[in-house]
C-alpha cells in the first residue's frame, strides 16, 4: 500500500483536531535498511502557550523548546520507565 506522507501544514491545525485525525494514523522509518512501523492509537491535545497543562505555557525552556520550533517535529519524551512519541504543531 501506497503511504501518504502529512504535510507540515497539517499540524497548524487546532490541536484537538489534530490528535483526532492522527488516531489510526501510521508511522514508519528505515533504519539501517529494515522498515519499522507503528500505529497512532492514543492521543493528548494542549493548546500551548494559553493551556496551563502544557509544558509551552511557561515560556521556552529545554523541556519545552521543540513547542517553539517548527510544526510536524517529533520528539521522544522520557515517561515512567518509557518514552512517548510527540509532535507538535
Amino acid at each position: 500500500m501506497k503511504s501518504k506522507v502529512l504535510s507540515r501544514g497539517f499540524y497548524k491545525w487546532y490541536a484537538p483536531l489534530v490528535a483526532l485525525w492522527s488516531l489510526g494514523k501510521i508511522i514508519e522509518r528505515h533504519v539501517g535498511g529494515e522498515l519499522l512501523r507503528a500505529e497512532i492509537w492514543e492521543t493528548e491535545a494542549y493548546r500551548g502557550a494559553d493551556d496551563p497543562a502544557s509544558y509551552a505555557f511557561k515560556g521556552e525552556s529545554r523541556k519545552s523548546r521543540r513547542m517553539f520550533d517548527v510544526p510536524g517535529l517529533v520528539y521522544m519524551v522520557p515517561h515512567r520507565g518509557g518514552y512517548m512519541f510527540n509532535f507538535d504543531g
